[in-house]
């Protein structure tokens, strides 16, 4: 199963072999089983407060309280119990693994995506017949001209044009488990393009920056035949 946190649909991991949950819906989550427990997350997971001095406030919200509200949705996976750890990396030039110990979080085994991973694991999952699909339906010649330039310099793309990590979850799940896979999905590219902070305190929807995801999802289905069925 491929966990998102765009649904509140609690989710019973003795029902799927593996659960790979993303960010902050592990949550979501009844009667975990470490062996079967897979967690992706993106780096900011690890933020702590002094790394959010740079970050723009939520949308309606004061500096104050964005990062209370981010810091509560950071520590949600504070003392997980985990077979595997995925961190899709950024910019944040610290020592995650301190951080795991900081935060309590013990995995089997820990692994770090760079952005130059990152974009061998989305090529692997799109193939060229994919990729061809995505580029060609690209909307904006100044977002095409950035895709290519990141694409060729292998560097992280705009926030606007990188995938999700919901997606990333769904392109690092296709890489490892393979196409044959029948894989259930649920809060992952719901299609109503918000993120949820109702767990976490406030209540509120924010609209998110990843708008491509939905092209990511039907570039990789134009190129595979993969199920996803949903949750």
């Amino acid at each position: 199963a491929l966990i998102g946190s765009g649904s509140e649909i609690s989710i019973d991991s003795k029902l799927y072999d593996v659960c790979c949950f993303t960010n902050s819906s592990i949550t979501r989550a009844q009667n975990l089983d470490r062996k079967k427990t897979y967690l992706i997350t993106s780096e900011a997971m690890f933020f702590e407060e002094n790394d959010l001095d740079k970050l723009n406030p939520i949308k309606g919200y004061s500096k104050k309280h964005s990062n209370e509200l981010r810091l509560r949705k950071y520590s949600s996976i504070d003392n997980s119990n985990l077979n595997k750890l995925t961190i899709i990396r950024g910019n944040l030039k610290k020592d995650i693994r301190e951080r795991l110990t900081k935060k309590n979080i013990n995995a089997e085994k820990v692994i770090l995506i760079s952005s130059k991973k990152q974009w061998f694991l989305l090529l692997k999952a799109m193939g060229i017949r994919g990729t061809l699909y995505f580029i060609k339906r690209i909307k904006g010649k100044k977002n095409k001209f950035f895709f290519l330039f990141s694409l060729i310099s292998l560097r992280n793309l705009p926030i606007n044009l990188r995938p999700s990590t919901g997606i990333m979850t769904v392109i690092i799940s296709i890489n490892e488990f393979g196409t044959k896979h029948n894989f259930h999905i649920s809060g992952i590219n719901e299609g109503n393009n918000e993120t949820y902070y109702k767990d976490f305190g406030l209540g509120e929807k924010q609209s998110m920056n990843h708008h491509f995801d939905s092209l990511y999802l039907n570039a990789i289905k134009f190129d595979k035949k993969i199920t996803l069925t949903k949750i």
